[in-house]
């Protein structure tokens, strides 16, 4: 994929498809919500990934990501970009705190949300759908 047509979309659900288009529809494509989320694109509608921060009440939001199983040819630019948009809202939601999960196991995620600077706030016993644990990180920001 040519790495110099890359651009960061509005997200709608039909990214959200065409990101998980082997898999058929899910529940969360419609849950999203398009006002505070956003999708990276690569070539003409390949998704390489989803993300945002959702407002969960004044000044608190929980950030998210969805990455492509070829993600990591587009690391750099995804690093930018999601570390931009996420800035973005927190200025447009005046967000004081984002947090966001992460599966214990997932190691080059906790590394990821790390260099976002994001710090492990706490441990989150038997958090996710298989009862595996989860780090709560979290990043204060002044608004």
């Amino acid at each position: 994929m040519g790495q110099t047509n890359r651009r960061v979309e509005p997200y709608t659900v039909y990214h959200s498809m065409l990101l998980d288009s082997h898999s058929g529809p899910r529940a969360y494509h419609h849950e999203v919500d398009p006002n505070s989320s956003f999708a990276g694109i690569s070539g003409t509608d390949h998704v390489i990934c989803i993300a945002g921060v959702q407002p969960i009440w004044d000044g608190v939001g929980y950030a998210w990501v969805r990455f492509s199983e070829d993600a990591q040819d587009h690391k750099f630019w995804l690093y930018k970009n999601i570390n931009i948009q996420l800035l973005e809202l927190v200025n447009k939601y005046k967000f004081w705190r984002v947090h966001a999960t992460v599966a214990c196991s997932h190691m080059a995620g906790c590394s990821w949300i790390e260099s976002l600077g994001f710090e492990l706030e706490s441990t989150l016993v038997k958090y996710g759908p298989s009862k595996e644990d989860h780090y709560m990180y979290r990043k204060f920001y002044e608004v």
